[in-house]
């Protein structure tokens, strides 16, 4: 089912929202010639922003919650998933007028992007820059077969610069729960294939002798896992490699430290006899 655009009518009067009127291509080129283009951040704190300058304000929780739900999606978002995750409670009607009042009252800056039907909602693709959505697409770039390893490489370092933080990190909807566990399922798989970015980064930077790249990625792997002793390790080693022994010896501190408080358990063998063979303890 194609998707039109809607016009900017369309958004005149919350609760009575009709079906799209129909725009002409030309007249859509036109108009998208002079308007300012979003980019909408969801990893991190998420932020809106347009010409640089960022929106900070939204009418409510569940508005801000319809963006960042429409920008998150590769595809158009079911106007019935919508009122099940924002309004599961509700009665459908209400949920319907719910669903009408929070697109009315989306940023101004992002209406003219809104496309919909009678089924779907949409924001207008490739129009707007979202994160999440050019993360996930170099991760699927780096994974294409017969890849040169150089192009590979810089996919993967495009990606890791572009994770600035967990998925929709401090937001949450109150009285919520089905979007607030959606949030937090994907909040889980990004931070699986941020893990994965570093992990294979951090293994070409050592393979390479590059330290202090690899030092980088092995710093943001722990970020995202402070109990992964198998990076831990790696640091240490990377850091002896550089001379550097007292930084290794905090490292070790750090991983016994975090396994105590984390899981009430020290190291295991391989980590504390790596300690012990260059002579680092917790207390160096």
């Amino acid at each position: 089912m194609k998707l039109k655009m809607v016009s900017f009518a369309f958004f005149m009067a919350p609760c009575e929202l009709h079906e799209v009127l129909s725009l002409s291509e030309t007249s859509e080129t036109f108009r998208f010639m002079f308007t300012p283009t979003p980019a909408i951040q969801l990893f991190g704190p998420p932020s809106v922003q347009v010409e640089q300058q960022p929106t900070t304000r939204y009418h409510s929780q569940r508005v801000a919650a319809l963006l960042f739900l429409l920008a998150a999606g590769e595809e158009p978002q079911s106007r019935a998933t919508l009122m099940t995750l924002l309004w599961e409670n509700a009665v459908a009607g209400k949920a319907k007028a719910s669903l009408s009042k929070c697109l009315y009252h989306l940023p101004d800056a992002i209406k003219p992007f809104i496309a919909l039907d009678r089924a779907t909602v949409a924001l207008r693709l490739p129009t707007i820059a979202v994160d999440t959505r050019t993360f996930t697409h170099l991760c699927q770039n780096a994974m294409m077969p017969g890849l040169h390893p150089a192009t590979r490489v810089t996919a993967l370092t495009q990606a890791a610069e572009i994770y600035r933080g967990e998925f929709l990190q401090g937001f949450c909807v109150e009285d919520a729960p089905r979007f607030n566990q959606w949030a937090a399922n994907e909040r889980e798989r990004y931070r699986h294939l941020a893990a994965a970015v570093h992990g294979e980064l951090l293994a070409y930077h050592a393979g390479r002798r590059a330290h202090l790249q690899a030092i980088r990625h092995a710093t943001a792997l722990l970020a995202l896992d402070r109990t992964d002793e198998a990076t831990y390790r790696q640091l240490m080693r990377l850091l002896i490699e550089l001379g550097q022994y007292d930084a290794a010896a905090d490292v070790y501190r750090t991983c016994c430290q975090a396994l105590q408080e984390t899981h009430g358990a020290a190291p295991t063998a391989e980590t504390v006899a790596l300690a012990a063979h260059f002579q680092l303890t917790p207390d160096n």
